[in-house]
């Protein structure tokens, strides 16, 4: 067999929609219990999903095996055999903790973090004398989680005054403050750094060795966004400090393993901010993601029909967008994002770019991964554009030349993005297609969720109402993650 008896066998079970079932869920290959697992590294592999190898490789292993004895066999032998032809020593480590078979770094991660941040090593840390300042009732609360535990989490939507809190804690608190997200635009957006950057850690680096930070309380906002790789190191980084996590429950989960932000909610001292202090004057966004949360699609429909900020668009033929102003197209899928990006291009920048070359001055684009030879804000979901194309490109953003290999190889035109690269940004105006074809599976109402969130000023829909309504309806399949099961499991044993 090979990589085209590999799309036949995916046809075949997949269904003819298959190519979009695999973009939206790349590990199905894995599940194809006819497939060796040859064939679908090379799938892989020929794919572009290289990072994915070490969980497709225990998924094809848990799907050829019934037992925990049959899976030890495989992955005895393929180890013993040499069969490892990539260079990944996580797979060499399979930890079996009751029901779960998950690969070492995983079980290392999540089981720190569950005695991290809810065993006996939490504590309470210093004292945070409370300021009321300009804080609502509501608002005040946060007091209360940062004085009973070392670690709390603020939870809250769209315009329920997060950063507004954020800030109050940076104005008034009375010791040092660090203030990082995972992304550079989230950052800028609260005043703060990215968390690669304050803890000096490569992206690329799964287990970093990262001292404690001399602060008295470490704030990190958009931590819905945090694997639990990262959520393992920002809590090695404060053993010493307050743990201030902000984000908002409701949106995707991170890209990486593990949800531990989600996870965490209400384990550990938790305020979710329920009260939008945006008025409706200011814009009814705020009020649509409520709807949206709440499940209530008549009163999100109503809301859309009833705004003159939020608009639905029958196509994404009738998208007309300026090169001007602060916008974002948001897709579900990759394949619809090439296409709009194409449309846009055409539209708004149509210089043809020189022999040679895959960009022209005044390309949006977007880096697809990170590189710190080139410098510490060349990272994954960074957005830019492209100030000069000669032989190489001149990133007005980043203000430095970048190889044109780079480029080509670790970037895409950036007008058209998927919702999870998105996630920890903000536009005035908003664009949201959903072409018909999209596998149904991706419409969700943490997908509208999210994309509905990222709009400040205006948001507009390429879709349907019947769509928009589905994807309200449809919830997210409920995944049980490691730290869940072991926080679960300490509350029936306690």
């Amino acid at each position: 067999m090979g990589v085209h008896d590999v799309e036949r066998a995916a046809r075949s079970i997949l269904g003819k929609e298959w190519k979009t079932k695999v973009l939206a869920e790349p590990l199905c290959i894995a599940k194809i219990s006819s497939l060796s697992w040859e064939d679908i590294r090379d799938f892989y592999k020929l794919n572009k999903y290289n990072n994915l190898l070490p969980e497709a490789y225990l998924v094809y292993c848990l799907t050829k095996s019934d037992n925990p004895l049959g899976l030890k066999e495989i992955l005895g032998n393929k180890i013993r055999g040499g069969g490892f032809d990539f260079d990944d020593s996580k797979l060499r480590e399979i930890v079996v903790y009751d029901d779960f078979y998950v690969l070492g770094s995983y079980y290392r991660n999540e089981s720190f973090i569950f005695n991290h941040a809810l065993g006996s090593t939490g504590g309470r840390g210093k004292y945070i004398k409370p300021y009321i300042g300009d804080l609502s009732d509501e608002q005040f609360a946060i007091y209360d989680g940062l004085n009973s535990s070392r670690i709390s989490i603020l939870n809250g939507g769209p315009g329920t005054g997060k950063s507004h809190i954020i800030q109050h804690l940076v104005d008034n608190f009375f010791g040092s403050v660090v203030v990082m997200a995972p992304t550079a635009k989230a950052a800028v957006k609260i005043g703060g750094r990215t968390v690669h950057s304050v803890l000096k850690i490569d992206p690329d680096d799964p287990n970093p060795f990262v001292p404690p930070l001399d602060v008295d309380l470490i704030i990190v906002d958009e931590s819905s966004m945090l694997d639990s790789s990262l959520m393992a190191t920002i809590l090695r980084a404060s053993s010493r400090s307050k743990l201030l996590l902000v984000g908002d429950a409701d949106q995707l989960s991170p890209v990486g393993h593990g949800k531990p932000f989600f996870d965490l909610i209400n384990r550990v001292p938790t305020l979710t901010l329920r009260t939008i202090r945006r008025q409706k004057s200011e814009s009814n966004i705020p009020f649509l993601c409520q709807a949206i949360k709440d499940g209530d699609e008549d009163q999100a429909i109503d809301i859309i029909n009833s705004s003159e900020d939020i608009k639905i668009l029958p196509s994404f033929s009738m998208l007309y967008i300026e090169n001007e102003g602060d916008f974002q197209v948001i897709a579900p899928q990759r394949n619809t994002c090439h296409d709009l990006n194409t449309k846009i291009k055409n539209e708004i920048n149509p210089i043809t770019p020189k022999i040679g070359m895959k960009f022209s001055q005044g390309d949006r684009i977007i880096l697809t991964k990170n590189n710190r030879n080139i410098s510490e804000g060349f990272l994954n979901g960074q957005q830019d554009v492209i100030g000069a194309a000669e032989k190489n490109y001149y990133l007005s953003g980043l203000k430095r030349w970048v190889p044109s290999w780079v480029m080509h190889e670790f970037a895409l035109l950036g007008w058209a993005i998927t919702v999870h690269k998105s996630q920890g940004s903000e536009w005035d105006d908003v664009h949201i297609v959903i072409p018909s074809e999209t596998y149904k599976g991706m419409l969700t109402r943490n997908f509208i969720y999210t994309a509905a969130s990222r709009a400040k000023k205006h948001l507009f829909f390429y879709s349907s109402p019947g769509m928009i309504r589905m994807s309200i309806r449809q919830t997210e399949n409920e995944s049980r993650t490691l730290l869940k099961y072991m926080i679960d499991k300490a509350d029936k044993e306690s």
